[in-house]
């Protein structure tokens, strides 16, 4: 399989940002509805404008499809980093009980159940998702069962050029021969 560039990773952009949990995720940047009185949310939206390049009276919508636009295009994303993941392996591979607690996944590692949640599900390896994320099962399996393996796995970090590039980052491991996509993240700084 041939490697993959960061030219192709950035390509993948669009298919894994452009969701209805990354629009929800973004609408504090044009929703300030609820920031204050009338007044305070006004001048709210128009300094939010200014910061992603509107007009003066840009409205919600207009700033919200801008960031939008932004957020989804990957020429708007810029590599920041590429390296092996070393002792950071563990960072983004673990293994979980599968128990879910409210919206957290329980996460415990080792290879023994998970007895303080009385947990008799077989524990399974998982990549760690931020915000919003995917990932491959069969790869993240092999990094979780093959320390070595994770930790020649490369790290690839990319960060909006725009205003956004403050508040989200995008994490990508591939494999250590660089072919495929193991895992991808939305952080929020």
């Amino acid at each position: 399989m041939p490697k993959l560039s960061s030219a192709a990773l950035k390509a993948m952009i669009p298919g894994w940002l452009a969701t209805d949990q990354a629009r929800a995720l973004l609408s504090c940047h044009s929703d300030f509805s609820k920031d204050g009185s009338p007044a305070e949310a006004a001048a709210l939206l128009t300094r939010a404008c200014e910061w992603f390049g509107l007009p003066a009276g840009a409205t919600a919508a207009q700033l919200e499809g801008r960031v939008w636009t932004l957020w989804c295009d990957p020429r708007e994303w810029k590599r920041q980093e590429k390296r092996r993941l070393k002792v950071e392996w563990e960072s983004y591979f673990y293994e979980t009980c599968g128990a879910v607690m409210g919206d957290d996944l329980v996460r415990r590692h080792g290879t023994e159940r998970c007895p303080t949640y009385g947990c008799k599900e077989p524990k399974v390896a998982a990549f760690n998702v931020d915000q919003q994320g995917g990932y491959d099962q069969v790869l993240v399996t092999r990094c979780w069962a093959d320390h070595e393996y994770a930790q020649r796995c490369w790290l690839r970090v990319f960060v909006p050029h725009s205003e956004l590039a403050d508040n989200y980052r995008l994490e990508v491991v591939t494999t250590p021969e660089d072919d495929a996509v193991i895992g991808w993240t939305i952080i929020t700084d």
